[in-house]
Order: structure tokens, then C-alpha cells, then sequence
């Protein structure tokens, strides 16, 4: 069956009264088999930028390369399929600031954040246009908690991964049962054999991959449901805050494994992904210190905080990889933080760098560094988020409010970041 075929399929009476889940297997399964692979933005971001001392480069590979430094090191399996950026800079009227930081690195000081301008383009194709989500991403209600806006305005993110698992798939939690089914399959289950009847060998198996993946999904939301917590306590919070972060491991695994579902089923083709907010305030394991409070501290102290940090970008960027089909090559990831140095409080040398996208045309497996001065002020990164926009295929000539530069960055144009694509 053809995606044109399933179509007229699907708008017919049959599939009239489908649970929406049900579509969407099919239609993932058919996409992959036809060949059909939409770009797919998956921006995922660390609080609180990164360890910086005058002595000792902590996360930026050397130029040319892809020798990892110890706060990048977790990425060593997937550094062949990044690209590393190194003198890039943000600028504008925010005082050095994590507040300001969040306003502007995904917006360059426009009025909205490319994750929902390309989502927003998009939004014909997929039943969310854009989705703001991650483990502890809402814990701070103040403004300028995270980087997706829309119109001026920031937009919430999710952060209660059952919550989001109902939103997305619209599973009932009244018909979850001992045996661990949130009750999505069991009320599909019927659509399903409609579907399996009219489905090719080859999609047949493509669409049994999904619901596996969905199956393991749902157990793992169930175990959770029943308070089961990590092996590794997170520690105390904040006393104002409702969040409870010694399940931080789990719930980022499963905030992952959502993502990577809403992703690959065709449910988005834009996602914000946040690891905590900015300035997330939670007490590393092991540290007796909150996040922030590390990064102030600097140097290797931060690195503790930096390098767990890693390591679950790292499994997000590797779960996408493991998928079936070719999600991987189809979504560009692009890291990002609020602020460059944590202790300095500058935006300078942010670290920022691109994953996956082979489709997209990424020139991975080395770093690109661009000039800075003796302040470390580089080329501004509303370029970095104009090669993108372009490449996404946005119908636009520069990215964000338009300035050529701001500040020690003027003067370097706003057309895009070269060489980011080849």
C-alpha cells in the first residue's frame, strides 16, 4: 500500500471512527517503508552552560577534530555523527543573565523560537506542530524558565511524562490494570486487525515494531505508576519545589523514550527537549551541591554536574539512533545551554553542537571553530540558527530580529553559518 493509497484509506468511512494512535502506526509504518523521510528538528538543551578555567579546555574538541575533552567525553560512541562548534556567541540586551540567555538562543531576539517557527511551517503534516517537553523542564514557574516562545510569549513545557503520554496517544488512565496496560493498545487493538489485513508483508512488520516499542513504553510508565525509584538517589530540592527529583533517572528515561515515539510516529516534526530549567536547582548525586551552585564554582567542580548531564544527552541522541528506519539521518539535534560559562556568567564559546541530520546534509565527525578576540567575543549565533531555518527549508533570508550582530558582534552579517552543511 502506497502512501497515496492510505490515505484515501484513511479518510474513508472505515478508518472514520479510528482512535488517532491507531493512524498513526500505519502511517509511520507505510512512511518508512516508502522511503518517505520529513526533516525533523529535536533541540535538547543542559542547564547552566560550561566549567571554564584559563588552564584547561573542558568541552571543546580541537579544531578539525573530534577529541573529546572530559564534560564531552560521554559522546565518544556518537562523535562521528556530530558536528562541534566552538566561538560562537550570544548577544544581546540581557546582561549576562540565565534568563536572558534562555530569551534568545533559540529566538536571536526575534519574537519566536525556531522550534515553533519550523513547527508552526510544518504543522499541516502532523498532528502537533511543535512539542516543549523534558524531565523537571516547568520546576521553576518564573519567567524565562526555558527557550520555546511563540509571539513574544514563552510557551510551557511538560514535564509529568504520564500527563504527556495521555496527551499524545490519548490513553485513558481509568483502563490501566494490574497487568500494566495504560489501556492505548487494548483500545486500538481492534483498529489494529482492520489495519494488519490491509497492510503489505513488509509494513505488517514495520507497524509490529511500533507497537513493540509502544508495549515497553507503557510497562515502563507502569512500573513507575507503582513508585519504584532509581537505584540513585537525586537528592533533596528546593522546599518550594512539588517536583520530586530522586526519580530523576527514570523520569528521563521515559521523557526520552516519548520524545523519541512522538518523533518516529510522526506525531511532530519539532520537539524542545529540556533537561531540567535553567538554573536547575536539584542536588547532583554525590556532590552535595545543587547544579547551579557547581557551575559557580567552576572547573572540575562543575564537570561533575556537566558530565551527567552528557551522558543523558548522549542517551536521548543514541536512543534516535537505535530506532528502526531512518529517523536518525532525518532529525537534526542541536544542543544548547542558556549560557556559556557558568561561573563567568558570559555567553561566549556557547556550546552548541548539531547530531544526526545526515539527511540534512551535517557535516559531522569534526569541529568548526570560529575566531574569537581577546574577550572571547565570536560570531554571533543567530547565523548558527539561519544555516538551519534555511536548510529546514524556511522561506526566510535571516533568522531573528534582523541586527547585523549585536554588540562586539556586528559586522558579521546575518546571512548563515558556513560550512555547518555540505
Amino acid at each position: 500500500m502506497n502512501r497515496r493509497d492510505f490515505i484515501k484509506y484513511t479518510s474513508g468511512t472505515l478508518c472514520s471512527g479510528l482512535f488517532p494512535a491507531s493512524a498513526l502506526l500505519a502511517n509511520s509504518a507505510i512512511a518508512q517503508e516508502s522511503g518517505f523521510a520529513a526533516k525533523k528538528l529535536l533541540f535538547i538543551s543542559t542547564p547552566n552552560g560550561m566549567p571554564t578555567t584559563e588552564n584547561k579546555e573542558w568541552w571543546h574538541p580541537a579544531e578539525g577534530t573530534v577529541d573529546l575533552r572530559p564534560v564531552s567525553a560521554p559522546l565518544e560512541a556518537l562523535k562521528h555523527d556530530c558536528l562541534f562548534l566552538d566561538g560562537i556567541s550570544m548577544y544581546g540586551s540581557f546582561n549576562k543573565t540565565h534568563d536572558g540567555g534562555m530569551r534568545t538562543v533559540l529566538t536571536a531576539n526575534g519574537p519566536e523560537s525556531l522550534d515553533v517557527v519550523f513547527g508552526e511551517f510544518n504543522k499541516e503534516q502532523t498532528p502537533y506542530s511543535s512539542l516543549q517537553m523534558g524531565p523537571y523542564s516547568q520546576r521553576n514557574s518564573r519567567a524565562f524558565g526555558n527557550a520555546s516562545y511563540k509571539g513574544g510569549h514563552l510557551l510551557p513545557f511538560e514535564d509529568k511524562p504520564i500527563t504527556l503520554y495521555q496527551k499524545l496517544w490519548g490513553a485513558d488512565p481509568t483502563a490501566a490494570n494490574q497487568s500494566g496496560d495504560l489501556g492505548v493498545l487494548s483500545v486500538i487493538n481492534k483498529d489494529l486487525v482492520k489495519l494488519r489485513k490491509r497492510l503489505g508483508k513488509i509494513e505488517q512488520e514495520k507497524l509490529e515494531q511500533h507497537t513493540d516499542s509502544l508495549s515497553q513504553l507503557e510497562r515502563r510508565l507502569s512500573s513507575m505508576q507503582s513508585n519504584q525509584s532509581p537505584s540513585i538517589d537525586f537528592g533533596i530540592v528546593t522546599d518550594n519545589d512539588w517536583h520530586r527529583t530522586h526519580n530523576f533517572f527514570a523520569t528521563s528515561a521515559v521523557m526520552q523514550d516519548i520524545a523519541v515515539a512522538a518523533l518516529s510516529m510522526g506525531l511532530t516534526r519539532s520537539i524542545n527537549f529540556a533537561f531540567g530549567e535553567r538554573t536547575f536547582g536539584g542536588e547532583i548525586p554525590g556532590t552535595g551541591s545543587t547544579d547551579h551552585g557547581l557551575s559557580h564554582a567552576g572547573g572540575a567542580e562543575h564537570a561533575k554536574s556537566k558530565i551527567l548531564w552528557m551522558k543523558e544527552v548522549a542517551k536521548l541522541i543514541q536512543r534516535v539512533k537505535d530506532t528502526s528506519g531512518d529517523l536518525f539521518d532525518s532529525t537534526l539535534m542541536m544542543h544548547y545551554s542558556e549560557i556559556g560559562s557558568g561561573s563567568a556568567h558570559w555567553h561566549q564559546r556557547m556550546p552548541f553542537f548539531l547530531a544526526g541530520g545526515k539527511d540534512w546534509g551535517l557535516n559531522s565527525g569534526t569541529t568548526i571553530r570560529h575566531d574569537i578576540d581577546s574577550r572571547a567575543y565570536g560570531t554571533p549565533h543567530h547565523k548558527l540558527l539561519t544555516a538551519i531555518a534555511l536548510k529546514a527549508g524556511l522561506p526566510i533570508d535571516h533568522f531573528g530580529d534582523g541586527h547585523d550582530g549585536l554588540g562586539p558582534g556586528q559586522g558579521l552579517g546575518v546571512g548563515p553559518l558556513d560550512n555547518i552543511f555540505i
